[in-house]
Order: C-alpha cells, then sequence, then structure tokens
C-alpha cells in the first residue's frame, strides 16, 4: 500500500483535519492552538478521501521523561530545545478505510520523516524529535510498531 502525507495548507483542508478528529479520535477533540502546528491528510494510494489525519505542535513545556533523556537539567537549558521539539498532538485514522493491520506504523514512519523537513521550512529550526503521550487505557502498539522509545509516565496534568 502506498500511503502518503498531504499537508494541510488552505481553510477548506484544515476544517477537514479537525472533522476527521473530532469525529474518529477516540479521547481527544480538535482544538486550535496558539503554537507551531503542522497538520496532514492521510491518503492511500486508490483513496480519493483522507483515511486520517495526523498533526504536530509546539512540544510540552516541562517534560520530567523527555528532559531527563536530552540532558535538561534547568529552565535556561530547556529553553534552548523547546523550538527543536514537536508533539505529535493528534492522530486518528478511519478505521474502515485503513488499508492494512500496520497503516497507523506506516503513517507515524511517514510523518517522522516529512515533518523535519516542514518543521524547518516554516519555522526555520531543525527537528531534533517529536513526542508523544498515550491515553484513555491505550497501549502505543502503533507507535511501539515504529520504534518509538516509551520514556515514562506523566502525572498526567494538561
Amino acid at each position: 500500500m502506498n500511503l502518503h502525507l498531504k499537508e494541510c495548507q488552505t481553510q477548506d483542508e484544515q476544517n477537514l483535519f479537525g472533522a476527521i478528529v473530532n469525529q474518529h479520535h477516540s479521547y481527544v477533540k480538535h482544538v486550535r492552538t496558539p503554537t507551531r502546528r503542522v497538520h496532514w491528510l492521510v491518503y492511500g494510494d486508490t483513496a480519493s478521501e483522507p483515511i486520517g489525519a495526523i498533526g504536530i505542535n509546539s512540544c510540552t513545556m516541562n517534560l520530567k521523561p523527555r528532559d531527563h533523556l536530552i540532558g535538561v537539567r534547568s529552565n535556561k537549558g530547556r529553553l534552548r530545545y523547546l523550538n527543536k521539539l514537536a508533539n505529535n498532538y493528534r492522530f486518528c485514522l478511519i478505521r474502515d478505510r485503513c488499508p492494512t493491520p500496520n497503516t497507523a506504523s506506516q503513517v507515524l514512519r511517514l510523518m517522522r520523516e516529512e515533518a523535519p523537513v516542514v518543521w524547518k521550512r516554516k519555522y526555520g529550526n531543525k527537528l531534533l524529535g517529536i513526542e508523544t503521550f498515550v491515553g484513555n487505557g491505550l497501549k502505543g502498539s502503533c507507535y511501539l510498531g515504529d520504534n518509538w522509545r516509551y520514556l515514562g509516565m506523566t502525572r498526567g496534568w494538561s
């Protein structure tokens, strides 16, 4: 299956992104964040309609497991990295349109490859990493299938 991402560049594409998230994301609805962000619609090679949506935005300010991994020990040190990290804050697929059981992991791989290019073009920073949160009792199997690293539990605060 040949999957591809289409960056949302028009208001209609942004609206479609939000509608897909609101209808198909299991536990978090779409909210326009006042941060850096990139949204993509996900397409299969034969799909004229998107099969999903994925988006990144500015990373979480304080995240102990991530900060420990990259060696941040102070607020001043953290500020050097904030514009170089992103958060995969929305990802959902429309179940009956997914062509294979591992579609989600394939989409994550595409996003990881494309995100640094788009982030650099839009914001001028080299993207060093992408974080995500898995909630609602889910295990994050698609992330593990794409070799994302589990860093630990958060306190669960927004």
